[in-house]
């Protein structure tokens, strides 16, 4: 414990982030916004701040000129933890106030992401084409209609209205390279296209320190080159819309086509490299949205269609045995690096739709009924895999269909007090299957959830803004945790829905230069999804059949003369077994009361900015310093063994800066990752990149109306 107070003392000692909360966009000239279908004018991030909801909004627009990512802004909000497996394009999970991974939702405008694959993913889109994130930390929007225990993260893309050209160019370290195009052009006042691409390429050969196995069949710990781990994305988005139509405000369909390629340089703990494995991915979608208000005098509709299909491929063929030092050190008799051998394709139908309907009382309240449907399918084959055991385990289809109906009602009316109520039902039909020693077996579920919530702001005057919020909150098991993805993550299709009971507390305070805010969180879960890695280096998930979870967060945000900006947050959550049964059934009240592991539970970020518009042809400048930390957490049950020999994920400290110079069309920036070059892991013996610099050039050109 000791260890963590001096973390968080040196936290709150260095001046912090370049991560502004709502406070760049509050220095934003006011415009006429569109805010759950109701023309507010204002800013949409102090809009949502003042909502009866916790939420946290970051604004994009100031790191445009930047080569940061959306991951690397989350890592410094309050209340968030993001783990990442190794660099440019790895996997990455999210933790918000105790909710973990999968328990978390994303949109992208309002659009679920589920099943979209790997491509749609947040840590691969660049932030000039994102407007603002929106990260809900207690009770979901009934209009966004999904099931969430405990936050959701909502992309709102840019809108610009006029015409414009954007398009960046960034090179990194380890061989990453970033190219971004976006624009729009207004054919009539009626008729509007845009086009968005961006692409990524990465070699990810940063340096590691692994156990490797010598010539001489001796265990030691090398420092060498990832060698196995390229990365390579693109994606590319049309869309034509119509405004200003009798019968909608709004009319678009657009078209989106995406694909990656991956080399897979090891397992989950990096005990074992590979040198053939692949993995590359392809999604086509298309999305029909449509959004009309003013029907009858008060009743306004929103709905989407969308329909998409994911083309996975695997291969993995190769019986070397490989070491860290890139030697074949022997053949397998059987299978290959990551098990059976295969050359394994799937396909990934998806189709969601939803519509919404609001009818306002007045231009402040109003009742909401929503239903979201969601359909998914997959089917794959494995022709080598049928060659050589004479069945084709995967070829069999597993599919979900999910649909939640929401109904609820917002009152913004009061002087003082804001409150929203709303219940929901979520179903859900599960058909799949399971394989252990290449048996497959056949497993259909269905299952009807209710949920329902509550929240409340008021105003207490002099800058103070308090909220409450309870939600009983269901999320129903998603495609991957119940079918695995065919490679590392194997599937439980048997699991139960989780549910929650949530409780948040916050209290806010804005002044003329200092802001701070400090929140409560309690969740009591119900059949908590847990994933338990295994000794062959790939994991699975389980029921942990009930916890508690608790947690406070503080940020503080003081503006300084000048430009500057100092913040600090720092944030501790408690995640406790309650369960006196483990998940194969017996009978055991060793772990009740324990910390649950491999799950951090003490974060915090500081640092210091600095911005200077430039005025006519003079250039601005913005610089930033920003400081990560994460305490120690261990991976197994803290009780089990000797603590001193325990597998721990240890303290991580990450030092980041940049400078950037803009000029009215054209910017420059430079920024270095993990300044001090120190060795971290977000994930159990999986080591992130070391010390790294970044260059990225901008230009940007725009006609006005």
């Amino acid at each position: 414990m000791r260890k963590a107070i001096q973390g968080l003392l040196m936290l709150f000692a260095i001046p912090v982030c370049a991560q502004v909360k709502g406070d760049a966009a509050d220095r934003l000239p006011d415009t006429t916004r569109k805010l759950s279908e109701v023309s507010l004018t204002g800013n949409a991030a102090r809009l949502l701040r003042q909502s009866p909801g916790n939420v946290t909004v970051i604004d994009l627009k100031p790191y445009y000129s930047t080569n940061t990512t959306p991951v690397q802004l989350l890592r410094s909000t309050p209340g968030v933890k993001v783990k990442q497996d190794g660099g440019y394009g790895s996997r990455v999970d999210f933790f918000i106030n105790g909710s973990t991974g999968k328990q978390l939702k994303f949109f992208l405008d309002g659009l679920p992401l589920d099943n979209l694959g790997e491509t749609t993913g947040i840590n691969n889109l660049p932030v000039e084409q994102i407007e603002r994130v929106e990260i809900y930390k207690g009770v979901i929007p009934v209009d966004l209609g999904a099931d969430i225990l405990g936050g959701a993260i909502n992309i709102v893309t840019r809108k610009d209205r006029d015409d414009y050209f954007d398009a960046s160019y960034g090179l990194s370290s380890f061989g990453t390279h970033k190219v971004n195009l976006s624009g729009r052009k207004n054919w009539s006042d009626r008729l509007y296209t845009v086009v968005r691409a961006y692409s990524g390429y990465a070699r990810n050969n940063y340096q590691v320190d692994a156990a490797n196995i010598n010539a001489s069949s001796q265990l030691e710990t090398i420092r060498v080159k990832r060698f196995h781990d390229r990365y390579k994305n693109y994606v590319v988005k049309a869309e034509a819309g119509l405004r200003m139509l009798p019968w909608a405000d709004e009319l678009s369909f657009s078209l989106s086509r995406n694909g990656l390629d991956r080399e897979l340089q090891n397992n989950l703990t990096m005990s074992q490299p590979y040198a053939h494995a692949t993995y590359a991915e392809g999604l086509t979608a298309g999305t029909l949205k449509y959004q009309k208000s003013g029907l009858f005098s008060h009743l306004s509709l929103s709905g989407f269609l969308s329909a998409s299909r994911v083309h996975g491929t695997f291969t993995d063929t190769s019986a070397n045995v490989i070491t860290w030092d890139g030697r074949i050190a022997d053949r397998r008799l059987k299978g290959a690096e990551l098990g059976p051998a295969a050359m394994r394709n799937t396909y990934t139908d998806a189709y969601a739709a939803r519509l919404s309907a609001s009818w306002w009382l007045s231009k402040q309240s109003r009742f909401i009924a929503s239903s979201t449907l969601n359909r998914y399918r997959r089917t794959g084959k494995d022709e080598l895999a049928a060659r050589l055991t004479g069945d084709d385990l995967y070829s069999a289809p597993s599919s979900q269909l999910k649909n939640v109906l929401g109904a609820g009602f917002e009152d913004n009316s009061g002087e003082r007090l804001k409150w929203s109520a709303g219940v929901k039902n979520f179903y859900a039909r599960m058909d799949g299957f399971s394989i252990q020693f290449d048996k497959r077996t056949t497993i259909i579920q269905h299952n009807s959830y209710w949920g329902y919530s509550a929240a409340t702001a008021f105003d207490a005057g002099k800058g103070f803004l308090l909220k409450a919020s309870f939600e009983h909150a269901i999320r129903l098991p998603d495609v991957e945790e119940a079918f695995g993805d065919l490679m590392l993550l194997n599937p439980n299709p048997s699991l139960k829905a989780e549910e929650s009971n949530n409780l948040n507390l916050n209290v806010l305070y804005r002044g003329d230069h200092f802001d701070a805010e400090a929140g409560g969180f309690l969740r009591d879960v119900d059949h908590l999804i847990f994933l338990v890695p295994n000794s062959q280096g790939s994991a699975k998930t389980y029921n942990l059949l009930r916890a508690r979870v608790q947690g406070v967060e503080i940020s503080a945000n003081y503006r300084l003369p000048k430009g500057f900006v100092l913040n600090a947050n720092a944030t501790y959550q408690d995640l406790r077994n309650q369960s006196t049964i483990e998940n194969e059934g017996i009978p055991n009240e060793r772990y009740k009361d324990q910390r649950i592991p491999n799950i951090p539970y003490l974060l915090g970020n500081t640092g210091l900015s600095f911005n200077r518009h430039g005025a006519g042809k003079k250039a601005g400048l913005s610089a930033w310093y920003a400081l990560n930390y994460t305490h120690d957490y261990f991976l197994y049950w803290e009780i089990d063994g000797d603590p001193a020999q325990k597998h721990v994920i240890p303290q991580q400290l990450l030092q980041n800066a940049g400078v950037s110079l803009s000029f009215p069309k054209l910017t420059f920036s430079f920024e270095s990752y993990n300044l001090a070059d120190a060795r971290t892991y977000d994930n159990f013996r999986s080591q992130l990149p070391g010390r790294s610099f970044s260059l990225k050039t901008r230009l940007y050109l725009n006609q006005k109306k």
